[in-house]
């Protein structure tokens, strides 16, 4: 998320770049939610209460899909929720896409407005 220094990684300035091109508020990086925990949001909007989550190492026996780890996301998203926090996951190859930027501005719309964008299918 952040290099040493406090300069956003590459992945993080590509996000931040996605997010200006669909007119999305830039997120807070790696925002820490909560008050006795260090648990943090790869990415928040924390105005809306909306996190973004990537998680890392699906298919290669990440730390997000072995027992404990998974236990500890369980825990964090759970205390989330009890907090009042909408949390999308992602996958890293999935950041950039647009239906990722679809479904964020969406949740901040609803979030926003308490319903759903409008459909504008016929």
């Amino acid at each position: 998320m952040t290099k040493a220094g406090g300069k956003p990684d590459l992945r993080t300035q590509q996000f931040m770049a996605l997010c200006e091109k669909h007119g999305i508020p830039k997120p807070q990086v790696e925002w820490r939610f909560h008050g006795e925990r260090k648990w943090r949001f790869d990415y928040a909007w924390i105005d809306a209460k909306l996190a973004l989550e990537v998680e890392g190492g699906a298919f290669s026996g990440g730390r997000h899909t072995r027992g404990a780890g998974f236990r500890e996301d369980i825990q964090k998203y759970n205390a989330a929720a009890l907090l009042g926090w909408t949390v999308l996951r992602t996958l890293p190859e999935n950041l950039y896409d647009a239906m990722l930027s679809d479904t964020i501005v969406s949740a901040l719309h609803l979030l926003k407005h308490g319903v759903p964008i409008p459909d504008k299918r016929p």
